[in-house]
């Protein structure tokens, strides 16, 4: 009766760890976010994606010796540092209010450590 009740307990926890899971978006589907929070140019959606890209293989390539937050964290902000060389006073006003409230969003979401 124990190893039901432990069963069905576990696949209740995986299901909602399936239900809440977001799937990672690609450099497309990103590059077209900004564009759209931004207004973008067709142009600097183009770069913008093009920097995505990049950053997706240097992410690939950085998660095969295992995570390192710090390395993780260089190549985002590298990211973020190049995205901002492309866009207009105005734009980096709005994109860098949108990484905040990501920051703020992912601090929120993130369990209490004590």
């Amino acid at each position: 009766m124990i190893r039901v009740i432990n069963l069905s307990v576990l696949i209740i926890m995986l299901s909602f760890s399936i239900l809440n899971a977001q799937p990672r978006r690609t450099p497309a589907e990103r590059a077209k976010m900004l564009k759209e929070q931004l207004n973008l140019s067709d142009e600097q959606t183009t770069k913008v994606d093009s920097i995505y890209t990049q950053a997706d293989a240097k992410f690939k390539e950085a998660s095969q010796d295992g995570f390192d937050r710090a390395k993780f964290r260089e190549i985002m902000e590298n990211t973020n540092s190049e995205i901002e060389k492309i866009l207009t006073a105005d734009q980096k006003d709005a994109f860098n209010k949108f990484l905040q409230e990501r920051r703020n969003r992912m601090r929120r979401n993130r369990p209490n450590q004590n």
